[in-house]
């Protein structure tokens, strides 16, 4: 996200407000408000196109915590321009997260006032009024709508065999936007039910549903679709005259092509879709893969009783329309209805990526949905996108990697998966793990053993990190099974993808695969238990080998770590390699913990195993360490510890990974040999943009006179965009001064405010870094230091 002057934010747009008495048994959970309306109208009127992120307006949004979150928000073409024209009253807008950059947000501003759907990794938002209580807005957590769904697949669709390979990863993208015209069509009853009784009405809603859904489709296909210009021509006032049976999806669908075509012409569009009303449930039915194309363009219908909880449905039929099955493998539920896809069915019992039937499949359900297209309905989708408007949108495509296909792990073994990725924006990636296996259809038991190859692991959130752990690290500490996590316990191979995400329409993706051998399970045998053990003592570890040393497995050396955060972390090698032989003689680290584990790592392989309990670590330590804290200054980490009580301390090792495993020493701070008062240290790495990765771990290893030595635990600092630009302030957000560094000396330095106005120059010392005081009376605030081609954001607090 590019450095822009964001303005003052001291306005309050929002105020909390008990919840309206009509309402407080009938609304879900979350916080009320009162929105200053003038105040936000004069905001967006500032909101510039889309195509000037720079000039981006900064607006609060509440969440339902009760917290207020920033974004940079900007117009956006929902409606053709001539449609935009003839109904300027409905505006649509877009925005980044300013404080969480992973957050997004889709906003409208109509006639009922206020409409925002914000997506962020921990699931989706909306922030809406009621008819009942007008003038009040509510920020609650969005569920997903449970709907009825057919998909008719055409002939000529292409059936990847079972075991087949998967399909290839899409080359990166996002560098340009797809626009595809949309001919959205709308009942009598729907208008009547759910427009408002009007055109405008009508339209209006058709916006917030098109705005909600391009969040998805512009994020993972780097594509929106946009209302025709003569969209009004679609809207049918009285359901007596329209020529529609509301009766039914199918009804529906099968009518829409020849009215489409009638209204506006074919050719005049790229897809179709028409809004039905359905009292008391929602429904779906679409043909498969008919974007841009002759047949059946305008091939689906979506109904429901709610216009504002339309969207889960709609992306899932258009989903089907621009070319993907249903992704589920479950056969009980609904999933036995008939509507599963041989050829997509990528994910284990219901599933829960948009086109799977999350929820619908007891007992076969695999925990909370994700909107995000799985990895298999993107390639499904990609290649059929071949009409539309392209345009450069100035973004750039992320880059990612993963381990080589040809890793042997044990049955019932956890194993993690790490693949890299980067942005040449600095933008930052989401990444997702998900397999691309198909087998016979299946329900959740009985999977791990079934040799046909179905798939075993459920999809999640996208995450900052490119690694996974299968099954989590949580039930694998735990030793309980993990929903829809499942370790196959049969010799077969698993086909997986990484997919890396930008939030801008940049994607990319690579495939790899794993053979899962006879042999083991792989797993700790001692300890076993809780345990309690002096720190610095010798303990003998054992483990089953189960045939993981020999081939296929070929895992001859095994690494032991250990942690002392429960299994958070792993950052002390206590054996670098020692034979895979089942017994290993090892030296635990000199610190006190209850919370001690520890791991059994494959040399050159994916798989591990972790002892099943706790390890309590309790004695009297040469050096009492009260805090160890690091943090991220720009280009800089900050390293800062104390000590309470120290004996025959010599000093501390700095040590430093990226990887958070193999460490190495990057500075000395000698100790003070023996002491009782309160000591306290500092360490400035200042090669954090050498290190190469986003996040570096930090971690001290205290040595004494005598050469023992104690390892803490590891400090993660996490390296911002802001870490290479050159341009380094700290601490930010900032009260009184705030310390400036990275520009040349004798360089000029400028504080400017939003409209670009300067608040006070100066020019940097002969040293490079400057302390500077702000202007007394300057209102809080977000500024741009700029020193000539690099800038940074200040938030005056």
């Amino acid at each position: 996200m590019p450095d822009i002057g964001y303005g003052q934010i001291t306005n309050a747009l929002w105020q909390k407000v008990p919840a309206p008495d009509a309402l407080r048994a009938t609304t879900p959970t979350g916080q009320w408000y009162t929105l200053d309306a003038t105040q936000l109208r004069s905001r967006l009127a500032q909101a510039p196109p889309e195509t000037r992120p720079q000039e981006a307006v900064p607006l609060e949004l509440p969440y339902p915590d009760g917290t207020l979150h920033r974004f940079a928000i900007t117009q956006v073409p929902v409606m053709a321009p001539a449609l935009a024209a003839r109904y300027p009253q409905i505006q649509a807008y877009a925005g980044r997260g300013i404080d969480e950059p992973a957050a997004t947000v889709r906003l409208e501003w109509l006639a009922t006032g206020l409409h925002a759907q914000v997506t962020t990794p921990q699931g989706v938002l909306a922030i809406g009024t009621e008819a009942q209580a007008p003038g009040r807005y509510q920020s609650r957590q969005q569920t997903p709508t449970d709907f009825n769904c057919q998909a008719i697949e055409l002939t000529g669709n292409d059936a990847r065999p079972m075991g087949g390979t998967p399909p290839t990863a899409p080359a990166p993208y996002g560098t340009q936007l797809r626009t595809l015209r949309l001919a959205l069509a709308a009942t009598g009853e729907y208008v009547q039910s759910l427009g408002g009784g009007s055109v405008a009405g009508t339209l209006a809603s058709m916006v917030t549903l098109v705005n909600s859904i391009n969040a998805v489709y512009e994020r993972d296909l780097s594509m929106r679709l946009q209302l025709v210009a003569d969209t009004d021509k679609l809207i049918y006032l009285d359901a007596n005259s329209d020529p529609y049976d509301n009766s039914s999806p199918s009804a529906l669908m099968n009518a829409n092509d020849a009215v489409v075509n009638n209204a506006l012409g074919a050719g005049t569009y790229d897809i179709g879709h028409v809004l039905g009303y359905r009292s008391g449930g929602y429904s779906g039915v679409a043909y498969v893969g008919v974007v841009c194309s002759s047949t059946r363009p305008a091939g689906g219908s979506s109904t429901g009783a709610s216009a504002a909880l339309m969207a889960t449905v709609v992306t899932h039929e258009i989903g089907h329309q621009l070319g993907s099955g249903h992704t589920f493998n479950g056969d009980k539920g609904n999933c036995a209805g008939g509507n599963r896809s041989a050829n997509l069915a990528y994910e284990p019992g219901a599933g829960n990526t948009i086109m799977s039937y999350d929820s619908r499949c007891a007992p076969d359900n695999v925990g909370s949905a994700v909107r995000y297209f799985h990895a298999g309905s993107i390639s499904a989708i990609w290649g059929r996108l071949r009409c539309g408007t392209l345009s450069a949108n100035g973004n750039s495509a992320p880059s990612v990697s993963v381990p080589p296909s040809g890793y042997v792990i044990p049955k019932g073994t956890p194993f993690t998966l790490e693949g890299s990725g980067s942005d040449p924006d600095g933008d930052a990636l989401g990444y997702s793990w998900e397999q691309l296996d198909l087998g016979e259809p299946s329900g959740l038991d009985g999977a791990a053993t079934d040799a046909s190859g179905p798939p075993l692991f459920r999809s999640y959130a996208p995450q900052a990190s490119p690694a996974r752990t299968f099954p989590n690290m949580a039930a694998v500490l735990s030793g309980s099974s993990s929903l829809g996590e499942i370790l196959p316990l049969v010799a077969r191979t698993l086909n997986f993808r990484l997919t890396a995400r930008d939030n801008r329409g940049g994607v990319a993706a690579a495939n790899t695969a794993l053979t899962v051998a006879d042999a083991g399970p792989f797993s700790v045998t001692a300890p076993n238990t809780a345990l309690t053990l002096a720190p610095g003592s010798t303990y003998t570890l054992s483990w089953d080998v189960l045939g993981t040393d020999q081939a296929p497995v070929n895992c001859t050396n095994v690494q032991v770590l250990f942690s002392a955060d429960g299994g958070t972390t792993f950052p002390t090698v206590l054996l670098a390699s020692t034979p895979n032989d089942g017994s290993a003689e090892i030296q635990l680290p000199r610190l006190n913990t209850t919370k001690g584990r520890l791991k059994i790592q494959a040399v050159n392989n994916v798989f591990f195993a972790v002892n099943n309990a706790n390890i309590t670590l309790a004695g009297t330590l040469p050096v009492e360490l009260t805090a160890f804290r690091a943090e991220a200054r720009g280009a800089v980490a900050h390293l800062s510890w104390t000590t309470a009580l120290e004996r025959n301390n010599q000093g501390f090792a700095v040590e430093a990974a990226p990887d958070g495993i193999n460490f190495r020493r990057i500075a000395w701070v000698p100790g003070r040999g023996n002491s009782t008062v309160t000591t306290s240290y500092h360490y400035a790495d200042n090669g954090l943009s050498g290190y190469g990765a986003t996040t570096v771990y930090y971690r001290l290893r205290q040595i004494d006179q005598d050469g023992t030595e104690i390892v803490s635990p590891a400090q993660i600092v996490v390296i911002t965009p802001d870490a290479t630009s050159g341009l380094q302030l700290w601490p930010n957000p900032v009260h009184e001064r705030v310390t400036v560094s990275g520009p040349a000396p004798g360089q000029l330095l400028y504080l400017l405010d939003l409209a670009g106005r300067e608040v006070l120059r100066t020019t940097l010392p002969a040293s490079g870094t400057l302390e500077l005081r702000l202007p007394a009376g300057l209102p809080q605030g977000v500024y741009m230091v700029r020193n000539g081609a690099a800038s940074g954001r200040l938030i005056v607090q």
